[in-house]
């Protein structure tokens, strides 16, 4: 059985970035993603109780998503504030 994924547009993006990168830092990616994978158990009740209020309030059309371009410019500038106040 041949099934074809169907993946969001900022998705095959992040595939098409991923392909371009040389053998050794795809690997370093596929090592980094298994990492993550073995932390899942660790993540305090506390921000799984923020995640499923934001999901609520999606659901209930109270907020609205943003292109993940936007969303990573927000948290690049969101760190790069938080590094600049650090001493």
């Amino acid at each position: 059985m041949n099934a074809t994924a169907t993946f969001s547009p900022a998705v095959e993006q992040l595939f098409d970035m991923f392909r371009k990168l040389s053998a050794d830092d795809q690997e370093r990616v596929r090592e980094a993603f298994a990492a993550a994978e073995d932390d899942d158990d660790d993540i305090p009740e506390a921000h799984l109780n923020i995640l499923r209020e934001r999901e609520a309030r999606y659901a209930a059309g109270l907020s609205k998503d943003i292109p993940a371009e936007e969303a990573f410019r927000q948290i690049l500038e969101t760190l790069r504030k938080e590094r600049a106040e650090t001493p």
